[in-house]
């Protein structure tokens, strides 16, 4: 069971509540600051182009693709673009595309970092990783 902390943030949805709230209490029982992670219902916002991405520096609403769980360097850095350390994006198992999907957000908002990509699928009521790649970008 999800602490209450957490599952507060959850959006609706099976694939939050096995998923994405289970990822987050062991991102945070790991060591993470549950203050460095973006999920749930104030999720992470990935511009959908360049020129998306300048209208979120200038403040205005742009266009973009949800991220299920954003990590960032610090408590203090958190929610900057420019401290962003990796992204967790789930799918369900019967879901065989991803892998674009995630280079995408990847290009769009890490272009600077070598990161590592975790693609984890939802087998309920277990996560399965499956697809673990380094990319320099």
């Amino acid at each position: 069971m999800v602490a209450d902390y957490i599952r507060e943030k959850l959006k609706d949805g099976p694939e939050q509540e096995l998923v994405v709230g289970p990822l987050v209490e062991r991102l945070v029982s790991n060591g993470w600051k549950i203050e460095q992670i973006v999920y749930g219902k104030n999720e992470w916002k990935v511009p959908k182009t360049p020129s998306e991405a300048s209208k979120r520096e200038k403040g205005t609403s742009f266009d973009y693709f949800p991220v299920d769980i954003a990590v960032f360097e610090s408590p203090e850095t958190c929610g900057d673009y420019r401290h962003l350390l990796f992204l967790i994006e789930c799918k369900q198992p019967n879901i065989d595309v991803g892998l674009q999907q995630l280079e995408t957000y990847l290009i769009q908002e890490m272009q600077e970092y070598q990161i590592s990509l975790l693609l984890l699928m939802q087998i309920y009521p277990k996560l399965k990783y499956i697809h673990y790649q380094q990319l320099s970008l």
